[in-house]
């Protein structure tokens, strides 16, 4: 008898150790879900850009160049595993949906911080780039200003790589991606604001 009582005591003496660890676990769940893409940046205007060009391409981006096209913002770098295991795929998708004039990749290979060496960065990413044939536009974000930018916009767990932004036609940022993109849900993204632009020539 004494055995059962004495049993009993530790067992509901063990319940608010596990009350508390299903609330920390519950917390944690809820703060991942909140760091994910649930922030202040999606239905922004986008922020100012300061990119320069370095493959591919010797346009500068403005913040006019983002009008009248559907914009995927790709940050990314090749010294980040989730990069490179991401690009050829992102690669390959943009590869098709870029064929529709109203769609441009603005993509930014960026280093771990500052750009401080713009040839090397030049390089490695030429290199890299070579491996899947890709000639697509690459920009750098010299100063990281686009970046910091972007970051002060998240509500939750500042910039990481990679990530991707899709802005519509008129420059407001309608995804974001902090981490690899779900392709499926970006590829119809894009599609929807595409497809919204009118054709020249068309009634408004």
């Amino acid at each position: 008898m004494n055995q059962t009582v004495s049993t009993s005591k530790k067992v509901l003496s063990l319940v608010p150790l596990f009350l508390a660890a299903m609330f920390m676990l519950t917390g944690m769940m809820a703060l991942v879900y909140l760091g994910r893409d649930k922030s202040t940046i999606v239905n922004s205007p986008m922020t100012e850009l300061d990119l320069v060009p370095i493959l591919n391409t010797e346009q500068k981006v403005s913040d006019s160049s983002l009008l009248g096209k559907v914009t995927v913002l790709h940050f990314w770098g090749t010294w980040s595993p989730p990069c490179v295991e991401e690009y050829p795929k992102l690669s390959k998708l943009m590869a098709k949906l870029t064929k529709d004039p109203n769609l441009q990749l603005i993509s930014v290979s960026c280093s771990s911080g500052m750009e401080k060496d713009i040839p090397a960065l030049k390089e490695s990413t030429l290199e890299f780039l070579a491996r899947f044939d890709d000639t697509s536009p690459v920009y750098a974000d010299p100063v990281a200003y686009t970046r910091g930018k972007i970051a002060s916009l998240i509500a939750k767990g500042g910039f990481g790589y990679p990530t991707t932004l899709v802005v519509d036609s008129k420059g407001v940022i309608r995804q974001v991606y902090r981490g690899p993109v779900n392709f499926v849900q970006l590829e119809k993204g894009i599609l929807e604001l595409t497809s919204s632009i009118p054709s020249p020539g068309s009634s408004p």
